[in-house]
């Protein structure tokens, strides 16, 4: 739909139908565009109408000077048009076009129209107005009265419509032909007479009626027309009459009788709409009565001439003469079940119209059913089809309306059910074919039951095709098993079976082709695509919004760049390793060499970097086509064409970064209208005017050079930082991925431990300082020359790790004029992954350094180090190096109850005592407390020590949370179980799990020291206090300490402390109970501490104590 219209693809010449006006477009005009764009693609307005629209409140249409045809129900429903313009294009006007219209506009014809004319009363002639079409609801009548007017020799279908006041037609002596149901339309409902013009030989009145007259025989005439408001409860159609035509008597609620006298011939419906009628009279010359009524919900009596040789009543249901055709099933019997006898073997048209039955059986002798043999029964829930049936397929309309009706069994021998074969069940939820079915065919739009919740097969199955349109929209329908029998899967199958979470193509599967949107907008999670599928259609599984993946067999030859438009939640597509066709490469389609990408899933993309493989050399036709999530994409180093429509409609693009090593000509950029690459506006948005594109330094002039590149809104490179921590000329080196992502180029970093930033801010660029980007990419040579760096520290996951990245010394090669790189040494030992994502891509496999066996994204020697939760994850994506991989950090050990610690990242002290059940360590924090004096009046300051889970650290119910230490925080240590108090010698640490939170120590006075030769300051004014490994005892400095050992921590007292105070730790609160052994103020002092009754004290709490023979109080 498009601006409040709908439109129908007509056939693959870019033409398409309006087919109505939607039903909720409240505009008093609406102008049809001659051209509409669908996922940007152009069409031209060709026809409109086609649809019944229930309700308009549109006043004004113009249709534009491209429209050719105007179809059947263009004009429909309770409409309130006044006015519609018909532009001198149009050649053909359907006789139905104004069909169960409620009302007539003026219409108003282009005067260069050469095949219709209107006139100053806005009435719709064809050209010579020898044709009449419609006569506009607002003709002005005399004495109630409207004649048509004089010339015309042909009315068409319903061109009379609620005009207000008419009782009276008048027919001219011009006009030679009326269509069936010219003057039924049930607005009329004033018209209670016709008069006919003298000097008229084709038409004349008989008993109220309009009678078409036969030149040749006299006593051979046709009824045409009955007027809706004639009274009289009784008509019998006149002696002349021999044919009655349909909706010939309609509408008219006085009638409760027609007697059909000498009539033969009799069409569908002639008798329609009549509310009232009870008996209808058969005479011996009436050859033919099925289907004759429509609507008629009261007939109870078909009194049928003795003389009559075509038809019987048995028990009021009528019969042919033979038996063998039920005709007629009165509505207004009163049985809730009935049995079809047997020998019968035919159903008429409308035979159980309006009957009040519950339960219908059908004999097995029945083998043939006409439209709407089974229909309109309000209250059937059970329709049953006797063992043996002789029914071999269901055709037009067969089964309709049965509103009530949750189940069929079809026939065993049924082997087709075609086009509408069943038709408006809304509350058919089953549906069962029988285990030796012979149904092959289920045709184009055989099944009409939007409440269908399974269609099983009981057996084996002989089903070959599954046509267009079968299961469309049945929201229901939750499982479906395709027969292995199954070859072809039409078009719009399954299209919008939103509720079908499983899919599954049975074991031996035939299907060959998958039809155009064949299972669009389905439910499904996972599809395994059989052996033996050669073809996928355009759109086949578009909107698929639940599908995460999808594999590919081997048969597979061709696949529609939109098969899986809009299917957001597909992260990877797998294929067949012996598909010589296609091959995936981290989850994206590809041609088998992996060099063109086909399809990119839409449930990878992502925010910070979307980023093809780079093996990559073509970004394919349609490859990122309607991405509506899509933001930025990074393209490889090798790519130098991109395709069709490769980024068409994706709106959101705003950022490109081309790591190419040459700049992509621009003849392989396609342009032109129906092919560009990207959109200009003249289809979809200028994407050019949107998107920011990052290019390496050394193309930088290039590309600001290039006539098709410069068209994009800005062209930057790279910017550099200062490293956290390092000094001025200590940079990193970044090449924006997006909006929300970075790799890093380059770092010159002198610190032994490196840590990658996690989020960076170009302030250097105003138009960029407002985007916080992760690092989430390591380019090539990432840290050459970087000496000094021992290990490096990633917090963010890392999506690509380039080639020779973790290489600190290179060496150049050059062979046939080409220079190589290989490594020579790195000082890096250690990389250590936060993440919980291992990285997809090596840039080392794609440069082929392989080849003798030699990996070069890390050195051998090299330990790498990730969260014992990924381990398996990084083992699997980094296979060549999964010896090398860890979760056990080493730790330097505790010798003596208590150390310091501190790490740049989350640590965990709890899994080697989980795993060995001891070594239990747990850490504190250290928060000044008050200054207090003993009983001798000395000076102390007292230091409250907390455990850590107890002081803003990671805390939970469900296990000792002590050992959790948060990045970058100061703590003491201690070992709470050991005999000996020291750590075992293959004691570790791992990396922290909960690091997705953010932790905030309070009042914390350890320090944590993060990087090599600092020197803390320290003086009698400002002392510090540092552990001493060998005792496990805090002692006090007073001058500067060099070189302090990183990873550690000191306790410095706030400014304001007396610095001459001993100094004293109080482990605990209210509910909690640690402490520490003895507490040194000087490098000699380390009494014990007693209770006062002399009893030695491992842990003093509060209270008071005896120490060094002195009294203390904790408080």
């Amino acid at each position: 739909m498009r601006g409040g219209v709908h439109y129908k693809v007509l056939e693959d010449n870019g033409t398409v139908c309006a087919t109505r006006i939607a039903d909720n477009n409240t505009a008093s005009e609406v102008d049809i565009p001659a051209t509409v764009t669908h996922n940007d693609e152009l069409f031209t307005v060709v026809e409109f109408g086609g649809d019944w629209s229930e309700e308009w409140h549109v006043q004004v249409i113009k249709l534009p000077n491209t429209v050719t045809k105007i179809n059947s129900m263009a004009i429909s429903g309770n409409n309130k048009l006044t006015d519609f313009y018909i532009p001198s294009s149009v050649t053909t006007i359907d006789k139905n076009f104004g069909s169960v219209a409620t009302h007539f506009p003026k219409f108003h014809v282009d005067k260069n129209n050469q095949n219709f004319v209107s006139d100053e009363d806005g009435v719709l002639y064809s050209a010579d107005k020898k044709v009449l079409y419609a006569v506009p609801s607002s003709i002005a009548l005399v004495d109630g009265k409207y004649t048509l007017p004089e010339g015309v020799t042909t009315v068409y279908s319903e061109v009379l419509a609620g005009i207000s006041g008419l009782t009276t037609i008048g027919i001219p002596a011009s006009l030679e032909h009326i269509n069936d149901g010219a003057f039924t339309n049930p607005n009329n409902k004033e018209v209670a007479a016709i008069e006919v013009a003298a000097g008229n030989t084709h038409f004349k009145v008989e008993h109220g009626a309009l009678v078409m007259t036969n030149a040749t025989d006299n006593n051979a005439d046709t009824l045409i027309y009955y007027p809706i408001a004639y009274q009289g409860d009784t008509f019998t159609v006149p002696d002349d009459v021999t044919v009655l035509t349909a909706n010939s008597i309609a509408n008219n609620d006085n009638i409760k009788t027609v007697n059909l006298n000498k009539t033969a011939t009799i069409y569908n419906g002639a008798l329609s709409n009549l509310k009232n009628l009870t008996t209808i009279g058969i005479s011996a010359s009436v050859k033919n009565i099925e289907g004759i009524t429509t609507n008629c919900p009261n007939v109870s009596t078909y009194n049928i001439d003795s003389n009559n040789d075509n038809y019987k009543s048995i028990g009021g249901i009528v019969f042919t003469k033979d038996g063998k055709r039920l005709v007629f099933y009165p509505a207004t019997k009163t049985d809730k079940e009935y049995s079809i006898p047997e020998g019968t073997q035919a159903i008429a048209m409308n035979a159980f119209n309006n009957s009040p039955l519950e339960k219908l059986t059908i004999a097995a002798s029945v083998n043939s059913l006409t439209e709407e043999s089974i229909a309109n029964m309000p209250n059937l829930t059970e329709l049953d089809f006797a063992a043996g049936s002789q029914l071999t397929s269901l055709g037009w309309q067969n089964i309709i309306s049965l509103h009530k009706l949750k189940k069929i069994i079809l026939p065993e021998g049924i082997t087709k059910i075609g086009e509408r074969g069943i038709r408006d069940c809304p509350a058919l939820e089953e549906i069962v074919v029988p285990n030796g079915s012979k149904l092959t065919t289920l045709d184009q739009g055989s099944l009409d039951a939007p409440a269908l919740k399974s269609f099983t097969f009981e057996g084996t199955s002989a089903l070959t095709t599954i046509g267009d349109e079968v299961f469309k929209g049945m929201t229901h329908l939750e499982s479906f098993t395709i027969p292995a029998s199954v070859t072809s899967i039409g078009n719009r199958a399954f299209n919008g079976c939103s509720g079908l979470k499983n899919l599954i193509f049975a074991t031996g599967s035939q299907v060959k082709n998958l039809g155009d949107a064949c299972f669009a907008d389905c439910g499904f999670e996972s599809l395994a695509l059989p052996d033996h599928i050669e073809t996928i259609g355009k759109e086949a599984f578009r909107d698929c919004k639940q599908m995460k993946a999808v594999h590919l067999s081997a048969t597979v030859k061709s696949i529609e760049p939109s098969a899986f438009k809009g299917c957001t939640g597909i992260q990877a597509f797998t294929v067949d390793d012996n598909n010589p066709n296609f091959a995936a490469s981290q989850g994206m389609l590809c041609d088998k060499a992996k060099t063109t990408l086909k399809l990119y899933p839409a449930g990878l993309i992502n925010d910070e970097a979307t980023v093809i493989p780079p093996s990559i050399t073509a970004i394919g036709d349609y490859a990122f086509y309607d991405c509506e999530n899509l933001t930025n994409v990074v393209i490889p180093q090798k790519v130098s064409k991109i395709g069709v429509r490769a980024f068409g409609l994706d709106n959101k693009l705003n950022s490109i970064t081309l790591l190419c090593d040459a700049v992509i000509p621009e003849d392989n950029v396609n342009t032109t209208a129906a092919d560009m690459s990207f959109d200009d506006g003249s289809l979809g948005t200028d994407m050019y005017s949107n998107i920011t594109l990052y290019v390496r330094k050394d193309l930088m002039d290039t590309y600001q050079n290039n006539s098709f590149w410069k068209k994009f809104k800005a062209i930057k490179t790279s910017f550099t930082v200062q490293h956290p921590g390092g000094t001025t000329d200590e940079t990193d080196e970044f090449l924006p991925l997006s909006q929300k992502g970075l790799l890093l180029i380059k770092t010159k970093s002198k610190d032994p431990v490196y840590v990658a930033p996690q989020e960076v801010v170009n302030s250097g660029d105003n138009t960029e300082s407002s985007y916080k980007r992760n690092v989430n990419m390591i380019d090539n040579y990432a840290f050459e020359n970087c000496d000094g760096i021992k290990e490096v520290v990633f917090k963010n996951n890392i999506y690509s790790l380039g080639a020779l990245a973790f290489y600190t010394k290179l060496k150049q090669t050059t062979t046939d004029g080409v220079t190589a790189y290989a490594p020579e040494s790195t000082s890096i030992e250690d990389v250590v992954f936060c993440g919980n994502k291992a990285p997809e891509v090596m840039m080392s496999d794609y440069y082929d350094l392989d080849k003798a066996g030699n990996y070069y994204a890390f050195s051998n020697q090299q330990k790498i180090y990730v969260k014992k939760s990924a381990i398996n994850a990084f083992k699997a994506a980094l296979d060549h190096f999964k010896e090398q991989i860890d979760y056990k950090l080493p730790f330097a050990g505790i010798t003596s109850t208590y150390g310091t610690f501190a790490r740049e990242f989350d640590t965990d002290f709890s899994d080697y005592y989980k795993t060995n059940n001891k070594a239990d360590v747990a850490a504190f924090v250290a928060g000044y407390e008050h200054e207090g004096t003993d009983e001798n009046g000395n000076t102390v300051n007292y230091v409250h020590m907390t455990s850590i889970d107890e002081n803003g650290g990671y805390k939970t119910d469900n296990e000792n949370a002590h050992g959790y230490v948060p990045a970058n925080t100061g703590v003491l240590l201690m070992v709470k179980d050991n005999s000996d108090k020291a750590t075992p010698t293959d004691f570790y640490y791992t990396i922290g799990e909960h690091d997705s939170t953010s932790y905030t120590i309070s009042s914390n006075l350890l320090t944590p020291v993060m990087k090599e030769n600092i020197t803390v300051d320290a003086s009698e004014a400002a002392p510090v206090y540092i552990m001493q490994k060998t005792t496990g005892k805090l002692v006090k400095v007073t001058t500067p300490i060099a070189n302090f050992p990183t990873h550690k921590a000191y306790l410095i007292l706030p400014a304001s402390t007396n610095a001459k105070a001993t100094l004293q730790l109080v482990f605990g609160n209210d509910n909690t109970t640690t402490a520490i052994d003895a507490i040194s103020t000087s490098h000699n002092n380390d009494g014990k501490w007693y209770d006062l009754n002399g009893r030695e004290i491992n842990y003093p709490q509060h209270g008071v104590f005896v120490h060094n023979n002195k009294k203390v109080i904790m408080k």
